[in-house]
């Protein structure tokens, strides 16, 4: 399987990501984005109907999927989550099978220690495609 990093005109992606600007990324290419990953800090909350505006928006935006945290993330234990996700889709695995990969790498290197609380490795999700 072949990835690809799409780079978007800085000046339409870069700032706040609102829904209504979440709507618009999957029509910014002529190739349909594949995935979306807003790995920073809380970026699938605010309200309560948040997370189904996530999923509603990357089904009618035509983004294949999302991932997104759902509460604070320590951005170093984060950096190396996502890189080990990337990791796991290069090798040809399914976005669901990669974030659990993820997931499971992280705890298995964090055995003994204060970053194999849940609070680390579990706020990703994945909202639409899952393979």
């Amino acid at each position: 399987q072949h990835l690809s990093r799409q780079r978007l005109n800085p000046k339409l992606t870069n700032g706040k990501l609102t829904l209504a600007r979440m709507q618009s990324l999957g029509r910014l290419s002529a190739q349909p984005l594949e995935l979306l990953t807003l790995s920073a800090c809380q970026t699938a909350t605010g309200s309560e109907r948040d997370i189904l505006g996530i999923a509603g928006i990357t089904i009618q935006s035509g983004i294949g999927s999302t991932v997104a945290s759902l509460w604070r993330v320590d951005d170093e234990a984060t950096a190396v989550m996502m890189g080990q996700f990337y990791h796991a889709l290069q090798a040809g695995k399914g976005r669901a099978i990669a974030l659990q990969s993820m997931q499971k790498d992280w705890l298995a290197r964090s055995h003994d220690s204060a970053y194999r609380h849940p609070g680390y490795w579990s706020p990703f999700i994945l909202v639409g495609n899952w393979f």
